[in-house]
């Protein structure tokens, strides 16, 4: 009877040892272009969405907007530009609004850190990809600067920058 106790300790011990060896890695984290770390271009006067070449109307905005530098202290914005697709996907529609507080704090916050390759368990992420539409920030002067925005968790721009910039009238 201890012979097969023995024996069948070192067949788990063997069984357990071969599970482990063929276990996978922990998927990586989330691989996202890097933001850019230098200041915001700042562009000397806003003529319109249909006149600025960098504007876009697809999920290519998104990708860019978290890939720009993050909004400054130095750039005091007073004004923000909506360039977005109307209900009609081939009519641009320009939206301009004055009261920016709230949007250009949410701007000014920080990436979420993205989950780490050691094991964190992120619920809520998917690979959906959200409307983002073309943004630009006036200041006083005139001048503007298209912000990066901020992402979230998950690697997507941060929901209460999108909130803020529906929230725009």
């Amino acid at each position: 009877m201890r012979t097969l106790t023995v024996i069948i300790g070192i067949a788990l011990a063997a069984s357990s040892a071969s599970c482990t060896a063929q276990t996978e890695p922990a998927a990586p984290a989330p691989s996202l272009p890097p933001r850019s770390t230098a200041a915001a271009q700042v562009h000397d006067r806003w003529v319109s969405c249909a006149g600025e070449p960098s504007v876009t109307y697809d999920d290519r905005t998104a990708d860019d907007a978290i890939t720009l530098p993050l909004l400054d202290a130095a750039f005091q914005p007073v004004a923000a530009v909506v360039c977005d697709r109307g209900a009609d996907p081939s009519a641009a529609v320009e939206k301009q609004a004055q009261d920016v507080t709230a949007l250009v704090a949410a701007l000014r916050g920080p990436d979420q850190p993205l989950p780490t390759p050691d094991g964190d368990t992120v619920y809520g992420c998917t690979m959906a990809k959200i409307h983002v539409p073309w943004l630009a920030l006036l200041d006083a002067g005139g001048r503007w600067v298209r912000p990066g925005l901020p992402r979230d968790y998950c690697g997507s721009v941060n929901g209460e920058v999108i909130e803020q910039i529906r929230a725009l009238t």
